[in-house]
């Protein structure tokens, strides 16, 4: 899993990074919910710019479990499921931790 986690890095890096993640490196903790790493694992995906290995956007299910096991959370057996319920909030702007997050970031423009 890492060395296909190590492929889609250097894939998605520009040639002058050399940045790669690697197993040394010390372990990031996700301290949200699990529900606030999946909307930021949509996001990922709607972006379209994760590949597979043959060069194709990446399934939702394929991102979920690389972020997910990132961060050392579990793996929800669902995903789809989660980003159903969160396209059906009642509130999104209030609960939403990216809607938040990109809202600060072009506030000042």
């Amino acid at each position: 899993m890492i060395k296909i986690f190590r492929k889609v890095i250097r894939k998605a890096m520009p040639k002058k990074a050399s940045t790669v993640v690697t197993p040394e490196m010390p372990r990031l903790k996700w301290e949200a919910t699990q529900t606030d790493l999946m909307e930021f694992v949509y996001s990922l995906y709607l972006s379209r710019k994760v590949k597979d290995a043959n060069g194709r956007p990446a399934t939702i299910n394929a991102i979920t479990t690389q972020v997910f096991s990132l961060f050392g959370v579990d793996v929800p057996k669902n995903p789809t499921k989660i980003v159903d319920n969160l396209k059906h909030r009642k509130n999104p702007k209030d609960i939403s931790l990216m809607y938040k997050a990109v809202f600060d970031l072009y506030q000042d423009l």
